[in-house]
């Protein structure tokens, strides 16, 4: 009894800091935000607010009202207008209404959901905007996942906002900005999923993969999420998630297939990848030597141009001419990887699911076609590499802070704010100067005014005009239009302007090669198919009458 007495009657060791109640702030859902404890939530709402407050801001003083002179954006549009009006997805201005296959379908399946409230260019325009809005906010809930500071989620997705890169694209009819949103949808879903539930009690995980295929719908390259989901799971040890996310996504695929084999079409996208020049068909496929060389040519220009021109808006590069200089940039690339390579090392979650996305996408980027130039392809993955490279030169001043300053302070990521606004300063000001701008370029204005005559003169309907850019001549002339035969065959041109029952030709000086390298040759060299009628004022612009 007296031992017993003695043990309980014995006090216990001092332990002061477990007696302490630990502050508020100590919690882990609390931050200290300039030295005051603010919960987890609210600065999550004072972040959306603060992003969404900048987008309006800078959106409202960068939105342009024209039309962008890359086709691509009117032949989306055209696209969805067609699906909204007459449920096919084919060319609007195509008379033959030829099943279409080359742009994948996920963005004008978008728009033309959209289109049920207004089919206004500006309206389809704004909803890019939207997007981007959307995206910020989801890449700042998505950056949380991968356990990162709030403040370093903010930074990440608000370096989106400012960039010249996605300020372009949000105010242009194109599924760059979509793409992200999905991308990134999927990302969050599959970082919220519960990994000890069976496959198919596991909504968000089922959500992902179709969020993840809608994304591949919207852009090819999005079939890079699939390996970064694959070697998550591998590192898990998820295994029965392996064949389900890829039998999910070959279910998810089976429409859409469904409907190529019965239209008789094929992805346009791989006899392009596959092709030694796109725009020079005659050129042959490419062997796997120049498939080689490719790579190694598109990892350079990634290095030295595209990444550096993403990251630095106000760099100037040029692909070709007489500015052309290989090198460049190279050390700003170099330097930006060796920061992503840092900041990928030291995040600890779900690291898996970044290394293959980024790895994925760039691995798919080197193959694609070399004269396929511009910050455009690498945009889907931008964000990430920002949240990346952010990630790791806050690594770097923490490791300087401790082990060279031996101090207790960490780096605060909302520093970067001021440097994001900054590298990105020019890009705005370039973008709200072309929005100011009331006309197009002289050689756009020309083509665009000889389709506004044209228009006039088609009052019963019937003409057809074939030119180098088919949905910028409909757009502004409202007559249907086609595309001549890229060939040096002069015969399989003439024929093709004859099947597609062509009465104009328009001759134009938009700078494309491909006018002067097949068309006009075709006109000089067959005086007898072809009528002069008209040109405009410089750049002379020039309409001729086919005669089958």
């Amino acid at each position: 009894m007296a031992k017993q007495r003695t043990r309980r009657n014995r006090p216990k060791s001092p332990n002061p800091k477990s007696r302490q109640p630990a502050p508020a702030y100590a919690a882990s859902n609390s931050t200290a935000l300039f030295g005051i404890p603010v919960r987890n939530s609210v600065l999550t709402f004072i972040g959306i607010a603060v992003l969404a407050v900048t987008f309006m801001v800078l959106y409202s003083s960068i939105f342009d009202m024209k039309v962008d002179l890359n086709g691509d954006n009117l032949n989306y549009y055209y696209l969805a207008k067609n699906i909204k009006e007459r449920g096919t997805y084919a060319l609007y201005f195509d008379t033959a209404q030829t099943p279409h296959s080359h742009f994948p379908p996920g963005y004008p399946f978008i728009i033309s959901i959209f289109m049920h409230i207004s089919d206004s260019v500006r309206f389809v325009k704004l909803l890019n905007g939207f997007f981007l809005l959307a995206s910020s906010i989801l890449l700042f809930l998505t950056f949380r996942k991968f356990s990162v500071s709030i403040f370093m989620a903010f930074a990440s997705a608000f370096a989106l906002l400012p960039n010249g890169v996605y300020l372009k694209f949000s105010t242009i009819m194109m599924s760059e900005v979509p793409f992200l949103f999905l991308s990134t949808l999927s990302i969050y879903l599959i970082s919220r999923s519960d990994l000890s539930k069976p496959v198919y009690k596991n909504t968000p995980f089922i959500l992902s993969i179709a969020a993840l295929y809608v994304a591949y719908l919207t852009r090819s390259q999005g079939i890079a999420l699939l390996p970064g989901f694959l070697l998550f799971f591998f590192m898990k040890k998820k295994w029965s998630y392996i064949p389900a996310s890829i039998g999910l996504f070959a279910l998810f695929s089976v429409p859409w297939s469904i409907r190529n084999a019965a239209a008789g079409v094929s992805s346009g996208y791989v006899g392009q990848l596959l092709s030694k020049n796109p725009y020079k068909p005659e050129l042959g496929p490419i062997d796997i030597l120049g498939l080689l060389e490719r790579v190694v040519s598109n990892a350079q220009r990634y290095l030295d141009k595209e990444i550096p021109k993403s990251l630095i808006n106000s760099l100037q590069v040029t692909y070709s001419g007489d500015d052309f200089q290989r090198w460049t940039y190279w050390w700003i690339g170099a330097i930006a990887l060796a920061f992503v390579v840092t900041g990928i090392i030291s995040i600890r979650k779900n690291r898996p699911l970044l290394i293959g996305y980024l790895g994925g996408t760039l691995g798919i980027l080197l193959l694609w076609p070399e004269v396929w130039t511009g910050p455009r392809f690498i945009a889907p993955v931008l964000p990430f590499l920002i949240f990346a490279l952010l990630q790791g030169v806050k690594t770097l001043f923490d490791f300087l802070l401790e082990k060279v300053v031996q101090s207790k302070i960490r780096f605060n990521a909302l520093l970067f704010i001021p440097f994001i606004i900054l590298l990105n300063n020019q890009g705005i000001k370039e973008l709200q100067a072309a929005a100011q701008e009331k006309e197009y370029y002289q050689n756009f204005q020309r083509f665009f005014e000889l389709a506004a005559s044209v228009q006039n003169e088609n009052l019963n309907g019937q003409l057809t005009v074939a030119s180098r850019k088919p949905e910028f001549f409909y757009h502004f002339s409202q007559t249907p239009s086609v595309s001549f035969l890229r060939t040096n065959n002069e015969e399989d041109l003439l024929n093709h302007l004859r099947e597609n029952k062509v009465d104009l030709v328009v001759v134009d000086q938009l700078g494309f090669k491909d006018t002067h390298r097949y068309l006009v040759p075709a006109i000089e060299n067959n005086p007898q198919h072809f009528q002069y009628i008209r040109k405009t004022e410089t750049p002379e612009t020039f309409l001729f009458r086919f005669i089958p």
